[in-house]
């Protein structure tokens, strides 16, 4: 492949920004089920979902229980955490507000986008004992609303003090289970379009179309099995025309080199289903 191809290739991959809010996704909470219920969705048989680089082989079931999304029992985003500051931060007073920093909306991605990178987010200095940082309204930011995308606001954490409980209104409830279903119903569609998701909490969050899925897999069994260290897949990859996914996404493949059988076995059936659209 010559050097001006492969540019080509990797110009034709458009990529956009979106905030992400946790580093690590919490457990959900039996209070957040309990307000805001669960839905569960159809398996799908297309698309291609990896979660911290492991290969999960369809169908793909997308449900969402409380604030949080799982894909097959396995919980891959949390948009909103669910707390008391986080969903209604007048909750703590405004005289323990340190310091707070706007939050860039969320940019918007062309039609024509093949890739949408969620990369990973800043991680925070380390703050002294007794500090706390939360998000404002996380997901209010998340579906670009520019009018209530508050500031990410940190908070003296007093160690005697209690969690506050989350009080939502019935209203609040069911603005929040529509906006989460809406999510939910989002990554349900493109896996049924035969798109392709890499999940991580630590990374985040990277899909494309169903093209971009065929030229992963066309490369990647043999590219993770023979590979000698995340920066050699990387190379592979790239060798491969695949240029979409960075070092860390590639850090977790490694760690994950036994799926190159699974791997395999989904090219063969990607390979039979177009022979068989052809006749």
């Amino acid at each position: 492949m010559s050097k001006h191809h492969g540019r080509g290739i990797c110009l034709f991959f458009l990529f956009f920004v979106v905030s992400v809010g946790l580093a690590q996704l919490p457990e959900v909470s039996a209070e957040a089920i309990e307000a805001l219920g669960v839905t569960t969705g159809t398996p799908k048989r297309n698309g291609f979902v990896f979660i911290e680089g492991r290969y999960l082989s369809p169908p793909y079931t997308v449900s969402r229980k409380g604030n949080a999304i799982f894909i097959n029992r396995i919980q891959v985003e949390q948009p909103i955490a669910w707390t008391a500051e986080a969903l209604t931060p007048t909750a703590v007073p405004p005289s323990q507000k340190i310091e707070s920093a706007k939050v860039s909306p969320a940019a918007s991605a062309p039609e024509s986008a093949d890739i949408v990178v969620v990369p990973e987010p800043q991680v925070a200095k380390t703050e002294p004992a007794g500090e706390a940082t939360r998000v404002g309204k996380t997901l209010d930011a998340l579906f670009d609303d520019p009018a209530t995308n508050t500031a990410v606001e940190k908070y003296a954490a007093t160690p005697e003090k209690k969690a506050v409980p989350v009080v939502l209104t019935q209203k609040q409830k069911e603005e929040f289970r529509q906006k989460l279903d809406a999510i939910r119903l989002r990554f349900e569609l493109g896996l049924g379009q035969g798109e392709i998701y890499f999940f991580s909490p630590k990374n985040g969050r990277v899909n494309g179309t169903y093209g971009t899925a065929r030229a992963l897999f066309m490369v990647l069994p043999e590219a993770v099995r023979y590979a000698q260290s995340p920066q050699d897949l990387l190379s592979r990859l790239c060798q491969g025309g695949v240029f979409f996914l960075d070092i860390n996404a590639c850090t977790d493949l490694y760690k994950h080199k036994l799926n190159f059988t699974a791997l395999s076995a989904r090219r063969e059936l990607i390979k039979l289903n177009e022979a068989e659209k052809k006749e």
